[in-house]
């Protein structure tokens, strides 16, 4: 204020391997001198998995999956957080290729969403793992369940994990 000018707000994201480089250079230091955190989306704490699935929400209606791929769906948002853990370009890749083959599938309705999924993931797995579209139930809360184990020494509500295997729906 009083300047009567315009400044640049300059906006840079990545995770805390790049932090070290700001701290180290001084010019860059000063430039970026405010640092904000972002939670990471993951199953816990059951806040982070409910921004998870706003999330998801939002870009499948980017998306135009809207009404053909049911976000709201415990299992679907629990397969897909399994698939992207959290990464939003991976979430954004998977979802565009999801809408990519549905569209050339002349956005047949009958189509199992889980389906094409399961064909999009290969194009954001680059480690080999199990597709988790193609899990049976059981192994998909076995999955659940260990990524609630992992993270468990950090969090302790276990609520989220119950409406999961109890097969409760949560918006």
């Amino acid at each position: 204020p009083g300047r009567d000018d315009w400044r640049v707000i300059i906006v840079v994201s990545g995770t805390e391997e790049l932090l070290p480089v700001f701290d180290k250079d001084a010019e860059l230091s000063s430039r970026f001198s405010t640092i904000v955190r972002a939670q990471h989306l993951g199953f816990t704490p059951p806040a982070a998995f409910k921004e998870f699935r706003g999330v998801l929400k939002q870009m499948v209606a980017h998306e135009e999956l809207t009404g053909w791929l049911v976000a709201n769906d415990n299992d679907l948002a629990a397969r897909i957080m399994l698939a992207c853990n959290g990464h939003l370009r991976l979430l954004e890749k998977l979802l565009q290729r999801t809408a990519t083959l549905w569209n050339k599938a002349g956005k047949n309705r009958d189509l199992p969403p889980l389906a094409l999924l399961a064909q999009a993931f290969p194009a954001i797995n680059s480690s080999g793992a199990t597709n988790p579209f193609e899990l049976a139930p059981e192994e998909l809360q076995n999955r659940v369940a260990s990524a609630f184990l992992q993270s468990n020494n950090q969090h302790n509500d276990w609520s989220l994990l119950q409406d999961f295997c109890l097969g409760a729906t949560k918006t």
